[in-house]
């Protein structure tokens, strides 16, 4: 796994949909990278411990906030991505149905016109 330094500040949802707070949002992002600074801007529901609002049934598949963290990190850094360089950001025993989980839950974007394998495409939702 990549050592980046980045602060990730999580907007709660409703400031998140909010066009002119997150204008401001970017306007501090965007100081802070001239300062030299990464700051990644993710909406709260990412790191929630608890989620469930998509219906998501795999309960025997929990993942750490830290380890969303680390998924949103690569993928917003990187952006699009392999689902074995995905799951290779997790410390989860189950990398690999972690991530899937994330794109049950809405999360997470995988390329389904083909089938699943290691080099499946992974971005992050249109809808966060």
């Amino acid at each position: 796994m990549q050592d980046i330094t980045a602060t990730i500040v999580c907007v709660e949802d409703k400031y998140w949909r909010d066009v002119e707070i997150i204008k401001r949002f970017k306007e501090v992002k965007r100081i802070a990278d001239a300062l030299g600074h990464t700051l990644l801007m993710v909406p709260g529901s990412l790191v929630e411990r608890h989620w469930n609002q998509h219906g998501v049934t795999m309960s025997d598949v929990r993942i750490s906030a830290s380890d969303r963290l680390n998924v949103v990190r690569h993928l917003l850094l990187n952006g699009r991505s392999t689902l074995s360089q995905v799951a290779a950001q997790l410390r989860h025993p189950e990398p690999i149905p972690a991530v899937l989980q994330l794109a049950v839950a809405g999360i997470l974007d995988i390329d389904l016109d083909a089938p699943i394998f290691p080099g499946t495409l992974v971005s992050m939702s249109h809808g966060q």
